[in-house]
């Protein structure tokens, strides 16, 4: 026969009352002034552009027109020839 042996039980935690929460009562933890960010060193950044399929298309042909180029490098190289300075 197996003797069972009682586990300890855990301190009670103490429960949040939910209307110190509404009414605000409890303390705010002290949050700590927003650092500046630090500057960008990258030359470029990543977004992102929603295309229809239409248009997707138009640039696919256009990319193969042009030797296989990539999507992003064909939109580089018309931003680039059609943007002013």
């Amino acid at each position: 026969m197996a003797i069972k042996t009682l586990k300890p039980t855990k301190p009670a935690e103490k429960v949040p009352d939910p209307m110190e929460f509404i009414e605000a009562r409890s303390a705010p933890k002290e949050l700590e002034p927003a650092s500046e960010p630090e500057a960008d060193t990258r030359k470029s950044q990543r977004f992102f552009v929603y295309m229809d399929k239409p248009l997707l298309a138009r640039i696919d042909r256009e990319c193969r027109r042009r030797g296989g180029i990539g999507r992003s490098v064909l939109l580089r190289q018309l931003a680039a020839e059609h943007l002013p300075e």
